[in-house]
């Protein structure tokens, strides 16, 4: 009686690890599947060849396509290699200034943390 008990007992707790085992290499395998999906998607749009008529809407980034938005229904209608160049200069444009804002807000933050380890080190 008592080693019945302890075998069910036993089957039990081993089949509930058996299946939080299953579960956790499943999570792994999907994390993986997503992370190659991902990489796959990425890899088809380096792929993809600069279209001088509609370059300007595939090669957008992310903040500046939903500012974009009424720019490209006449990019549509006109078809003009021209118009198209002329958007993505604009978002080549925004996007540099914005990285040098924000490195020379790094810059000017970060200059009194210099100083300061400056400072640090010679007392040290």
């Amino acid at each position: 009686m008592f080693a019945s008990a302890v075998t069910i007992i036993l089957s039990i707790f081993f089949m509930g690890l058996v299946t939080a085992m299953v579960v956790l290499k499943y999570r792994q395998v999907y994390q993986k599947m997503e992370a190659t999906r991902s990489l796959d998607v990425i890899e088809m749009k380096n792929n993809q060849g600069y279209d001088p008529k509609w370059g300007g809407i595939i090669c957008s980034f992310f903040p500046l396509n939903i500012i974009l938005i009424p720019l490209y229904i006449p990019m549509l209608l006109m078809r003009s290699a021209r118009l198209n160049e002329s958007i993505l200069k604009l978002q080549y444009s925004v996007m540099v200034t914005f990285y040098t804002i924000i490195a020379l807000a790094v810059s000017i933050l970060g200059t009194p943390l210099m100083f300061l380890k400056l400072i640090g080190n010679q007392i040290y």
